[in-house]
């Protein structure tokens, strides 16, 4: 879908993303050493094909998710939050209680619930998978969330409103929108995590 607003790529801070550690599992090195041998006599080629599978092994996060959560201080919250909560929230704009608290641009209904350890390892691995989402297709759909999640970390923080009606999330840093994505193949897994932390929501509990 990839409605995306500018994000803070260029923010002070936020340098250039550093590569995780460059070393080639067993299984590259296997592949690299198979291609060299099988391409001797072409040294030049044999070279830019090791330093492409050595590249492919220490990449870092896809640049798709990162420009979806508008950078890399972003990414590092959702994959190292120091706070998660969770929230019901009023997905009617604008907001009947203009002074209500806000996940993003929607009024908070319920909570904070705190999210515990292991629910937020599993919701940073949901949202950080590029496999979550649907980068090739837009939906004709009212977006009308109902969950939000709050992830803190220092002093930066990420919203993100849920609608469970469309499959859609949108993404806020420091209370600004950076992003908007579909994420069909990962519905299971954060209804899940809505049912664990809402289990007394008839709404919640309903859904499938």
């Amino acid at each position: 879908m990839g409605t995306l607003m500018p994000g803070d790529a260029g923010n002070a801070g936020d340098g250039p993303q550093k590569l995780k550690n460059s070393s080639i599992d067993v299984q590259t090195s296997r592949s690299v050493h198979e291609f060299l041998s099988f391409w001797g006599p072409s040294p030049g080629l044999a070279v830019v094909v090791a330093l492409a599978f050595a590249l492919a092994a220490c990449r870092g996060p896809d640049w798709r998710v990162s420009q979806l959560y508008g950078g890399s201080t972003s990414m590092d919250v959702i994959g190292k939050p120091q706070a998660v909560e969770a929230f019901r929230i009023d997905p009617t704009l604008p907001p009947k209680d203009k002074t209500a608290p806000r996940i993003g641009d929607f009024a908070i209904t319920a909570g904070p619930v705190v999210v515990d350890v292991a629910t937020t390892q599993e919701l940073s691995r949901i949202l950080l998978d590029p496999d979550t989402y649907d980068w090739m297709r837009a939906k004709g759909c009212d977006f009308m969330p109902g969950v939000g999640f709050r992830l803190v970390k220092d002093s930066s923080r990420v919203e993100i409103a849920l609608c469970y009606e469309c499959d859609e999330l949108m993404i806020f840093r420091m209370g600004r929108r950076v992003g908007m994505e579909d994420f069909d193949s990962a519905r299971p897994g954060l209804v899940a995590i809505a049912k664990k932390l809402f289990p007394d929501d008839p709404k919640i509990q309903a859904l499938k």
